[in-house]
């Protein structure tokens, strides 16, 4: 195909003298011009049938045991639960909404955030951690006077507002807000030298209710 390849392309340092053309030249590039356009289909299709054969060795290769053996997770150690700990440096992590699993910490009823947490042992095992009982929840400034006492009216309020705002509730979830705390925080935002003021902790069944919550509060 080399030689093919040179006796149609030519060379490019040669200069070409400028001749006046007449039919016959004519009728010699059309016919060199196809046979152009046939090579670079010829061309082509060696290109893919190569690329084709370099994909099925590479899956051969993938799919062979050498390879599974050199790429495979080491064999993870029998533990027992009750006993040895799992210690691996996190990756990553996500969250899911599930079912609460009995003797897990959190709510015992309805659907309930898992947190999961990806991660690999020192020794090179992959992790896959559920994590249960972590609720989500976000701070806002205690109105004036507000007292201990007023934060079960007002979980009570804002839970029947934030119920009455869901377009759908297939679950039948009946309590969106579960608490409603007085603590003393500082606000991150910018320095102040008035120290720790009340704010109220509010904490939601699920992460969807978050902006929700917040977006009712502001109104």
């Amino acid at each position: 195909m080399d030689s093919k390849r040179k006796a149609i392309f030519g060379s490019q340092d040669q200069p070409k003298k400028v001749q006046k053309k007449n039919s016959n030249d004519e009728e010699f590039e059309r016919s060199n011009f196809e046979e152009e356009l046939a090579l670079m289909d010829e061309m082509e299709d060696e290109f893919r049938s190569q690329s084709l054969e370099s994909q099925e060795c590479s899956a051969e290769d993938i799919e062979s045991e050498p390879s599974n053996v050199k790429w495979a997770r080491p064999q993870s150690p029998a533990l027992n639960p009750s006993q040895d700990p799992v210690i691996f440096q996190q990756l990553d992590l996500d969250y899911y909404v599930g079912q609460p699993v009995p003797g897990m910490p959190g709510c015992n009823v309805g659907p309930v955030p898992i947190v999961r947490m990806f991660g690999v042992t020192m020794a090179g095992n992959s992790v896959l951690c559920h994590v249960h009982g972590f609720l989500p929840y976000f701070f806002i400034p205690a109105p004036p006077d507000f007292q201990k006492a007023d934060c079960a009216l007002f979980r009570e309020v804002l839970n029947n507002i934030v119920i009455a705002d869901m377009k759908s509730n297939k679950e039948n979830i009946s309590d969106a807000v579960l608490s409603v705390e007085l603590v003393m925080k500082e606000n991150i935002y910018g320095y102040t030298n008035n120290g720790k003021v009340p704010f109220l902790k509010v904490t939601v069944l699920l992460p969807r209710f978050l902006p929700a919550a917040k977006r009712l509060l502001e109104t």
